[in-house]
């Protein structure tokens, strides 16, 4: 994407020398975007990588077309990271520019060479920038700092697969008051298999296949105790964090988040 090649042979070399003697943060910026362009062109280039990977590059990379020319410019360019980059913004406490993003993602056509008959509508996106706080900098760069190890360690191979393996659960309680639990283990060969309780009673058991593209897991459920609609059989979560402990899903149906500890 870049032909400026980064001061630094690698990400551990350059955060190293950040963590001996403190980088000025544009400087930390710069060769640490340059030396992830050297591996990551498109958003399929995320899979297996920690998702805050996804954070810094996609958010960066949409407020840089943005802030060059406008959500125009970056519906041409690279309407693809819309959605990453919203995700990105909300981890990093910029909500509202996420749902920005993602009201303007909503109406991309398939066809891109519709895109000019949408001059006014991303001119209206641009007018609402003035009200949001969306050039963060400063707040990305210190993610990336608090992250270091994360990023230090894409020179393996680090996968967010292999975090995602286990058994999770999560519970909530519904507009009754009814305490509800659910359950779900993630297994390494891209099945998985969960029950859900109310008041402690078992009302739905499934099971079925997944994928992960780094950003979104997709699950398909192959067996349901209860007949699922033809649109619930295939259900779409974006990933917002998982580690050794938490796994925080936002429902694409829905928009509510959910938050899974780990049991094993």
């Amino acid at each position: 994407m870049y032909s400026q090649k980064s001061n630094y042979p690698d990400i551990k070399s350059l955060l190293d020398a950040d963590a001996k003697d403190t980088l000025d943060d544009s400087v930390l910026d710069d060769q640490l975007w340059l030396l992830l362009c050297d591996r990551i062109n498109t958003p399929s280039d995320l899979q297996g990588l920690p998702l805050e990977i996804s954070h810094y590059y996609a958010s960066r990379l949409i407020q840089w077309e943005i802030g060059n020319g406008g959500f125009s410019q970056a519906a041409y360019n690279v309407s693809e990271w819309f959605l990453p980059s919203a995700i990105g913004y909300e981890i990093l406490g910029k909500s509202d520019f996420a749902n920005l993003v993602r009201e303007a993602n909503n109406i991309i056509p398939s066809d891109q060479d519709d895109l000019d008959n949408l001059e006014e509508e991303f001119e209206a996106f641009d007018e609402r920038l003035s009200d949001i706080e969306w050039e963060i900098d400063e707040s990305r760069i210190a993610y990336v700092r608090k992250h270091r190890q994360v990023f230090i360690a894409l020179g393996g191979n680090v996968s967010q697969d292999n975090l995602l393996h286990g058994k999770w659960t999560g519970s909530g309680v519904n507009s009754r008051g009814d305490v509800t639990i659910t359950s779900i283990e993630i297994r390494p060969n891209f099945t998985f298999i969960g029950e859900a309780k109310i008041n402690d009673k078992p009302f739905w058991s499934y099971s079925g296949t997944w994928t992960f593209n780094g950003m979104e897991i997709v699950w398909n459920y192959t067996n349901s105790s209860v007949p699922l609609p033809d649109t619930s059989i295939v259900d779409t979560d974006e990933v917002v964090r998982v580690d050794s402990i938490n796994l925080v899903l936002k429902s694409k149906l829905s928009g509510q988040q959910h938050i899974f500890i780990r049991t094993k």
